[in-house]
């Protein structure tokens, strides 16, 4: 990964002494080490303030570029601590042991044109149908050779009325792929002029995404999971034994490393980054958050001691595996997943402008006399939906057209533009997002870029309130990496992370003061990082776990 990193260590150090740091990094990389120091009466362990003895604490930095392998440990003083620095360089496209492949090619055996299939752009008719029936064309071209297949969209508009989902498990390489002009802008547009479908219009937040690439999560009759054994491995390693010898413990298998976990331990994961969790706010991440899971590639197996096996990976761990007690680890087959799928040079655009007064009139034929009274409260359980927000904050305020965090389903997903689930491998890059209601979700995603993406509207109203519901954001995955990213429209959750995440990269990423980035974790997020990023830090969307 490029770019630059500043990686900041607190230490304590006895006043007449130094903390020494270890820089190690490849031979052939340019690592340039850069320490100072200051004293203070406070000191950091892996993001949790600590209130030090006596002596005075030093901050150690660390600034390198280009490709990083860094050991950082401190000495030279008896209450001196280790602390790691989480590996982000295996974050992205097949864990950033390759670069992006060269843009897919619009002509050959293995390109579906979708006006071959009477996609007509430019008109007022719904090209719907006409894509479905190129992807199922590519799907049999990419099972028939092989080699992947690439859908190609010439330039123009095309109008897709529907919500489209597209289950490519098992077709390795579909590239969704438009055009661009000389200086490389989009010019296929993918146009959604009606609200996306949702069979219950008073049900926030629920409406289906127009472009859905998923795989199927069939995980079928390959094997169950296999305890971790031996230790388990440390953060930033690559290797573990795990009990017996699984048929499915093959090379380029995909697996899930997940840690059983009830309450108790869930508030133990947290100590390096909470303290101990007491607060009644967090009932959500104690009673039901998700325990550690990390998604990884099998490089390589082993025959280990005992009649076990060692599996390699391709990607470092992100956290600690370390079975003991009543905690245990475990490895199992992550099956059903699409993978190689790469999306660019295309634009998608949506229909919502924030103050049009057509975001509240969504069902006036089935809405209900009746009116809300002071308190909120819907009289005789009727409302008018024409006039009034369906439910959750702000209940009861009127809707005037311009966006209201869950004011109703239209405001949270009423254009929602792509979706990616179950995916690995695979990229979206070079992409335009215009007048959506959300850009990008991935969702239980491994070793996947977004790089050169734009978040705009067709009136940007820039420094204000928030004129969409989310932008691009990952919930569920690891080593995924964002990459110039740019939003020049306020969003009330931003560019960031939900769930269990652990490995992510947003760099030179930036977004108006307005919006901050996106911590809304039902479990427990941790080593991310955020590299070279301009843009707010909003008080009131930074997400959490609050019941």
């Amino acid at each position: 990964m490029s770019g630059s990193l500043v990686a900041l260590l607190t230490v304590l150090a006895a006043s007449t002494q130094h903390a020494v740091v270890g820089v190690e990094a490849s031979p052939d990389r340019d690592v340039a080490p850069l320490v100072t120091e200051d004293d203070g009466s406070w000191w950091n362990l892996r993001g949790k303030v600590i209130s030090p003895p006596d002596e005075s604490s030093s901050t150690v930095g660390v600034g390198c570029r280009g490709r990083r392998r860094l050991a950082v440990g401190t000495a030279a003083f008896k209450s001196s601590v280790v602390s790691d620095l989480p590996n982000f360089s295996h974050a992205g496209y097949r864990g950033d042991a390759l670069a992006l492949p060269p843009p897919a090619n619009n002509q050959g055996t293995n390109v579906v044109d979708v006006t071959h299939h009477r996609a007509i752009p430019d008109d007022d008719g719904d090209d719907s149908s006409n894509v479905i029936a190129a992807v199922a064309a590519a799907k049999a071209l990419s099972s028939g050779q092989g080699s992947g297949a690439v859908v190609y969209f010439p330039p123009g508009l095309y109008r897709i009325e529907q919500d489209l989902t597209f289950d490519l498990t098992g077709n390795t390489g579909i590239v969704f792929k438009g055009t661009v002009n000389s200086e490389g802008k989009p010019q296929s547009t993918l146009f959604f002029p009606a609200k996306s479908k949702n069979g219950t219009p008073w049900v926030q937040y629920r409406g289906k995404t127009f472009i859905t690439i998923k795989g199927n999560g069939f995980t079928g009759a390959s094997g169950g999971p296999v305890d971790v054994v031996d230790g388990g491995a440390r953060m930033n390693e690559f290797s573990l034994t795990v009990s017996g010898q699984p048929a499915w413990a093959t090379a380029g298998e995909l697996v899930q490393i997940i840690r059983k976990i009830d309450g108790v331990a869930r508030q133990d994961g947290a100590l390096d980054y909470l303290g101990r969790v007491t607060s009644s706010q967090w009932t959500k991440f104690i009673n039901s958050g998700r325990g550690p899971r990390e998604f990884h590639l099998i490089d390589s197996i082993e025959t280990a001691s005992g009649g076990n096996t060692k599996l390699t990976f391709r990607e470092p761990f992100k956290t600690n595996i370390n079975p003991e007690g009543s905690v245990s680890w475990t490895v199992e087959p992550w099956k059903g997943i699409a993978q190689g799928v790469g999306i660019e040079d295309l634009v998608f655009k949506g229909n919502f402008q924030r103050d049009s007064a057509s975001n509240c009139r969504f069902h006036s034929s089935s809405s209900q006399a009746g009116s809300m009274d002071a308190q909120g409260t819907w009289v005789n359980g009727k409302y008018d939906a024409d006039l009034w927000c369906d439910g959750g904050p702000p209940k009861g305020k009127r809707c005037d057209g311009e966006f209201r965090h869950h004011c109703n389903y239209i405001h949270d997903t009423g254009y929602p533009a792509l979706s990616m689930f179950r995916v690995a491998d695979s990229y979206v890059r070079n992409c335009i997002f215009e007048d959506v209601t959300n850009a990008i979700s991935l969702s239980s995603a491994f070793a996947t870029t977004v790089l050169d993406v734009k978040v705009t509207a067709s009136t940007p109203l820039g420094e204000i309130e928030p004129q969409m519901h989310t932008s691009v954001r990952v919930e569920n995955g690891n080593d995924v990496f964002f990459g110039r990213v740019s939003m020049d429209v306020s969003s009330d959750h931003g560019l960031g992370m939900a769930g269990v995440a652990s490995g992510i990269v947003f760099w030179k990423c930036s977004w108006p003061s307005v919006t901050g980035p996106e911590f809304h974790s039902k479990g427990l997020a941790s080593q991310n990082l955020y590299d070279d990023c301009s843009g707010g830090m909003s008080s009131v969307n930074k997400g959490g776990s609050m019941s």
